[in-house]
């Protein structure tokens, strides 16, 4: 069950258009949602059909291609598409189709993308789209569940229908959809709900998913998380048993190994350079098999993979979209999916997050802190002054602060919470003059204390060099930061972009004063 996959195909019509969206959030909109209806028809069993029809219409100038652009998000191996039409309507009544070459296909690791392009679309048009989807294996036999977020465009007219047998009632986390009432076909419980439409948040640098804040529709067959982790159980109990390999491999990787804590980060190991990454689900089935094979407890565990820190109340595997390893006994989680991370290390985007511990029908919390230091050592050979008689003390693609920094002040104002982890950068930059070119006046040391902010810097003379020392520390408590955090720190981190701006003045020949 490839929990990426998508909720019905989750987010599939949001990825429409979704850079030219982004765009015209809160800047006047070149595309509006005229007619937006998307109908799931399930089955008891969990598979279902997916029916969506959708008219947007551009109304102002394009600005993009992705204007003109719009793309479906398919399984490869649980979905079949059924069938594609598309066409353009122009103001005077002409209906320009939209042929299969302009329909193409590309896979992206689990999920098939597929993007219809619409030649020549003009202020003024319509474009119309109409597909079909059947998800023929079902992730959690029995279950279903989806995740609706929309665009951020106006939108006239958008209705999410879903046709249950009445053996599945849904559970729902509405935000900004309101349930519509309606008739029932016989034999089927219909629940539908409108997109109620508003203004957008524009999109700012490293928030959180608009899953945290914003309107968004959930819905589940299953009552509560409990639920979710035992139709887990379920689904795991009926697949294939541990391979009697396991056990001699498991032996043969952790022989010499002195405690629990080290063969743990042994298989983490294996399992990270043998099994395909994905979503983590493979990875994490195949470290708990090997742990338990020599004895030590784990669990898999759901976490939301992306920017998401709160979870609905309707549960779902379009949030919870990532599978990790937790070792109880040592309070430890592993992502074998993790390429860029040590063995025992989370990725950033796993930190200070709930976790659905699968096989106990629980929660945990992933750890907001772990020790990631980033230390960059630079000899920069500097070029004579164009001007001024000074020279910069950062160079910025050789600065590991003043990228932290950088990060923390992308936004100039907030309005919604945002990801801020938590930082240990350290820069040791020898700044080499030019032979005949000498300091004229030694800096003196910065230092910044403030909140969780604490930045140090250092000026000093090393041979025919002049050394600059930084280091800068930021400790939060959380993984987010409010617009509150972000007006609170700013003084402290302009004041630190001060000094990584500051120019030492240099002069001819000589020494130091």
């Amino acid at each position: 069950m490839p929990l990426r996959s998508c909720a019905v195909l989750m987010l599939m019509f949001c990825l429409a258009w979704g850079r030219a969206a982004a765009r015209d959030a809160g800047a006047g909109p070149s595309l509006v949602v005229a007619h937006h209806v998307r109908h799931v028809v399930v089955e008891p069993d969990g598979t279902y059909l997916l029916t969506v029809d959708d008219e947007r219409t551009l109304v102002g100038p394009r600005r993009a291609r992705d204007d003109a652009r719009f793309t479906l998000r398919a399984s490869r191996t649980l979905d079949a598409i059924v069938s594609v039409q598309a066409y353009t309507q122009k103001p005077d009544g002409r209906r320009v189709p939209v042929l299969p070459g302009s329909i193409q296909s590309h896979d992206d690791d689990a999920a098939r993308a597929t993007t219809i392009a619409f030649p020549g679309a003009a202020r003024g048009d319509r474009l119309i789209v109409h597909y079909v989807v059947r998800r023929h294996t079902p992730r959690l036999p029995g279950q279903f569940d989806d995740v609706a977020v929309m665009p951020p465009l106006v939108h006239r007219d958008t209705t999410l229908i879903y046709d249950m047998p009445p053996s599945m009632p849904l559970h729902a986390d509405a935000v900004g959809f309101v349930p519509v009432p309606g008739d029932c076909p016989p034999g089927r419980r219909r629940y539908r709900w409108r997109y109620v439409d508003g203004p957008n948040a524009r999109p700012e640098a490293d928030a959180v998913s608009v899953l945290d804040y914003g309107r968004r529709l959930v819905v589940s067959t299953l009552p509560d998380y409990p639920a979710l982790a035992a139709a887990w159980r379920t689904a795991a109990a009926g697949k294939a048993p541990p391979s009697p390999a396991d056990a001699p491999l498991a032996r043969r990787l952790t022989a010499g190994l002195p405690d629990t804590s080290s063969r743990v980060l042994a298989l983490a190991d294996w399992v990270r350079h043998h099994v395909p990454r994905g979503d983590g689900e493979d990875g994490a089935a195949r470290l708990d098999a090997l742990l338990a094979a020599i004895g030590i407890a784990g669990t898999p565990a759901l976490v939301n993979g992306g920017n998401a820190y709160k979870l609905p109340d309707a549960p779902a595997l379009g949030v919870l979209d990532h599978m990790i390893e937790y070792v109880p006994d040592l309070d430890l989680f592993v992502d074998p999916a993790a390429a860029t991370v040590n063995a025992g290390d989370l990725p950033p985007s796993l930190l200070g997050k709930p976790v659905l511990l699968l096989k106990r029908g629980t929660f945990a919390m992933t750890p907001v802190l772990q020790p990631q230091q980033t230390r960059v050592t630079a000899t920069i050979a500097v070029g004579h002054p164009q001007a001024n008689g000074s020279v910069a003390t950062t160079w910025h693609a050789r600065s590991a602060v003043d990228a932290a920094v950088d990060k923390l002040t992308r936004e100039r104002a907030r309005r919604l919470d945002f990801v801020c982890a938590a930082v240990d950068a350290e820069d040791e930059t020898r700044l080499r003059l030019p032979q005949g070119m000498r300091v004229a006046a030694l800096p003196g040391p910065a230092s910044v204390v403030s909140g969780g902010l604490f930045y140090r810097a250092s000026y000093s003379l090393e041979n025919d060099a002049l050394l600059v020392r930084r280091r800068l520390t930021f400790r939060h408590g959380r993984a987010t930061c409010t617009p509150a955090d972000a007006v609170a720190m700013r003084p402290a981190l302009e004041r630190i972009r001060r000094d990584l701006r500051s120019r030492v003045a240099v002069a001819g020949s000589g020494s130091l004063p």
